[in-house]
């Protein structure tokens, strides 16, 4: 966790910002404060996903957003070009990080090229996973995994699946 000017450096409406955070370099968290669900907070410019509603934002320079959450949800955005692993069946914080691990690939732009490290149960690196874009395909490798990963790539408010058996795949979008 650290504060959100420490990834949007250049952005001095990130510098006063108390109530959000960076959940690594991928995540923005903006907790809910009050019984009414309400919450305003700041979106540095790029393309955000909503990971647990699907919602899309394309921010240009800089947004505040004014929005009303559920008890079960609130804003964790997924910032473009992130790739995030998650285990839906997960029941606690420890468990086998490197077994069948979802993969999400977040507005994953023409050209990008990214890397993100896997770890085991005790935080220790266990291998990686990277994506590349060229126009629509999108070539995914992973060291370190086992079994098949379920792959999702979130795209201009879609979602494709896509399985990953073994190290290395091709994905035509």
């Amino acid at each position: 966790m650290r504060p959100v000017f420490m990834e949007y450096t250049k952005d001095r409406n990130t510098y006063f910002l108390e109530r959000e955070y960076m959940f690594g370099p991928s995540l923005l968290v903006a907790p809910i404060f009050n019984a009414e669900g309400t919450v305003k907070y700041y979106l540095p410019e790029g393309k955000w996903t909503n990971i647990l509603n699907e919602q899309t934002y394309d921010i240009k320079n800089g947004a505040w957003l004014d929005e009303t959450y559920d008890n079960l949800t609130l804003p964790v955005l997924a910032r473009e070009n992130s790739i995030i692993l998650r285990n839906p069946n997960a029941e606690h914080a420890e468990y086998d990080y490197t077994d069948s691990p979802d993969i999400h690939l977040y507005e994953f732009a023409d050209g990008a090229s990214e890397t993100t490290r896997v770890v085991d149960e005790k935080g220790k690196p266990a291998g990686h996973v990277t994506a590349e874009r060229s126009g629509n395909t999108i070539t995914l490798s992973a060291d370190g995994l086992k079994g098949s990963s379920k792959v999702y790539v979130h795209a201009d408010g879609k979602v494709s699946e896509f399985t990953l058996d073994g190290g290395s795949t091709t994905l035509s979008l």
